[in-house]
């Protein structure tokens, strides 16, 4: 869990700027990540190795370097 909003806001960021749509279909995964929007809204994406899955596969190693970091 990340709860600072600079570190959040980096990781969206970093997200933004460098995911690329991998394919259109989303597919099966035990894992999410939610994330909590100032408004109160809650976006999910299922994970997979490093891809977010909404609307399509997103890939993005930078995203999962930046988090992993960010939670140690």
């Amino acid at each position: 869990t990340v709860t600072d909003a600079a570190t959040a806001q980096s990781l969206y960021n970093t997200l933004i700027g460098n995911a690329t749509l991998a394919r259109s279909g989303a597919s099966e995964t035990g894992a999410s990540l939610l994330i909590q929007l100032s408004n109160g809204l809650t976006l999910q994406m299922a994970v997979r190795d490093e891809s977010v899955m909404a609307c399509g596969t997103w890939s993005c190693p930078e995203f999962f370097e930046a988090f992993a970091a960010a939670v140690q």
